[in-house]
């Protein structure tokens, strides 16, 4: 009789948060299954930069928020991804192109609000630093998932 809710209830009693993605109904299944995917792939490959605190300090990304924020932007309408294989290359694609920007465009792009906004400029490249250290640079803010162009 109640084995179907035992998925919910379980969901209910971990003390964790929900995230948006993953409410039954919200995202098809084949556009959950990608967003999980490729950023399993992504902490599988750079297992440093991925943290087990939600609210994590920059550089830095906890693999839930990753997941709403790519959800939240809409890449794979947006930029017509339709495995999770394009997804991985999507996401290499644009973390090839922030590694490729100098400390001063760095700093010159920081944001003024939100992710990689507090903190001084000498935490900030602290940062920097570990992200080139480890050649993951998609933690040091989300503003990369507001590009228009593939």
């Amino acid at each position: 009789m109640f084995s179907n809710c035992l998925p919910i209830l379980n969901l209910c009693f971990c003390c964790q948060p929900v995230r948006f993605v993953d409410m039954p109904g919200v995202a098809a299944p084949d556009v959950k299954w990608m967003l999980e995917g490729a950023a399993q792939r992504l902490k599988e490959r750079y297992p440093a930069m991925f943290s087990t605190s939600e609210r994590c300090k920059v550089p830095n990304v906890h693999l839930d928020v990753l997941r709403e924020e790519l959800f939240a932007a809409e890449v794979v309408a947006r930029f017509g991804i339709a495995s999770e294989e394009q997804f991985v290359s999507w996401l290499d694609s644009e973390n090839a192109k922030l590694a490729a920007r100098s400390e001063k465009e760095w700093l010159k792009a920081r944001p003024k609000r939100g992710r990689g906004s507090t903190g001084s400029k000498e935490t900030y490249l602290k940062a920097l630093a570990k992200a080139r250290e480890h050649g993951f640079y998609l933690g040091m803010d989300f503003s990369w998932l507001d590009v228009t162009d593939a």
